[in-house]
Order: structure tokens, then sequence, then C-alpha cells
């Protein structure tokens, strides 16, 4: 919005003219609508809104960045020092604070003892699964009943992807729990799970597992739960 009165109230001024022609203009008014129709009329979800929205904004920034260049000769001088006056004062107020607060911070995070957590047992799992070179060629599964691993809202986002991330193995059966807040996001219209978001629900018992494995070219399975890693053939 500051940019198109800028633009409509100094258009006029050949600098203007010259560094950023009517086209420019154009495509940028052109952006702006169409992403406040996208955002106003579509059902977006996860935060997508921001791909639309923020087009307009990233084509403004060379008119805004340019503001004071453009426009400098015009500016009385009394006014740019204000301005530098007002910049300095700012970052003399706010810097010394902000830089002290990530420092300290940053300070206790660097020297902080991690606590053990049930979780870390299933990560010191799939890392010892990594270093077993007889591995490479298994499925990983960890049992919707783990409540360990699988529990908690917070981490149901990301925390199947943990598995091949840290094993660097293929896992299945790891889409969300069912009941987390994210399971109609990752198990909605927005991904095409083929059905294994409701398969991943199931509990499986070693010979439904060796079967499918075996169905899409793999001949073991390991099976991980909070107590042992065990493989299946």
């Amino acid at each position: 919005m500051l940019v198109f009165i800028g633009y409509i109230f100094r258009m006029n001024l050949p600098e203007i003219k010259h560094s950023f022609p009517t086209w420019w203009f154009s495509g940028l008014f052109l952006t702006f609508l169409i992403g406040l129709a996208a955002v106003s009329f579509l059902k977006l979800i996860g935060g997508a809104e921001y791909y639309f929205s923020n087009v307009a904004m990233f084509v403004s920034l060379p008119f805004i960045l340019n503001i004071y260049q453009l426009g400098k000769h015009r500016i009385k001088k009394y006014f740019q020092v204000i301005i530098v006056i007002g910049i300095i004062a700012m970052l003399i107020h706010y810097a010394p604070k902000t830089i002290k607060s990530g420092f300290i911070n940053f300070s206790k995070q660097i020297n902080r003892t991690p606590e053990e957590s049930i979780l870390s047992v299933y990560i010191k799992h799939l890392i010892s699964i990594r270093e077993n070179q007889q591995s490479k060629d298994a499925l990983i599964y960890i049992p919707r009943s783990e409540y360990g691993f699988w529990g908690g809202s917070n981490q149901c986002k990301n925390i199947h992807h943990a598995i091949s991330a840290i094993a660097e193995r293929p896992a299945i059966f790891g889409w969300p729990r069912g009941g987390d807040d994210c399971y109609g996001f990752m198990c909605g219209n927005r991904f095409h799970s083929e059905g294994l978001c409701e398969k991943s629900q199931l509990i499986y018992n070693d010979s439904d597992l060796i079967r499918y494995a075996n169905s899409i070219g793999f001949r073991k399975v390991i099976k991980v739960t909070l107590e042992e890693i065990r493989t299946i053939y």
C-alpha cells in the first residue's frame, strides 16, 4: 500500500518514471490483486497464504529500498539528519538488549546437558541401525502402540520423518497418528497417501510386516520398540 500511494503521487517525477516504468507498476498491482483473490476465495492451509500474498511484497522491495535515493535531492537537509538520528537512536535503544539477550540464551543452551527422555531411547536405537551395515536392505517399523515415540501432538508433524532421517533406512506405516492435531493436515486433501494414512493406524504382527516388505521388494523388517530392536525375516 505504501508503494501504491508513493508511486501514484510521485509517478510524474523523472527519476521515478525512468527507474520504475508503468509496466512495472501494472505488474505489481496485478500480483497484488491475484494474491488478494487467492487468499480471499481459496481454502489455503498450512501457511500457504504466504506464497500468494507475499509476491507483491517482493516485487515492491526495489521501490521501497530506493525511496530515499530517488528523492534525496528533494528532501530537506535537516530532515535527512532527523532520519539518521532516529535510526541511530533506535539501534542504541534496541540493539544492546537484543544482543545481550541472544548471548545469554545461547550460553545457556550450549552449556546445558540434554535431559534423558523416552524419545532419546528411540533415537539411540535408530542410530544403532544406521551404524549396522547389515541393515541397509531392511525396512524400519515402529508400532503405533509405542506412545513414547508417537505420542505428543507437538511433534506429530515431523516425528515420522525422524525414522528415515536418523536411521537412513526406509520406514513403513509411519504416517501421523490418528487423532493428532496434524492428522487432518497431513492426511487430508492436501496430500495423497494412497491409503497409507489409514494403514498406519493399525498394529501389525510379524507375518503381516514381512509379507508387506516382500511385496515391495524387501526381505526383512527391523521392528523398533522401547525395549529392543528386532529383525524379522
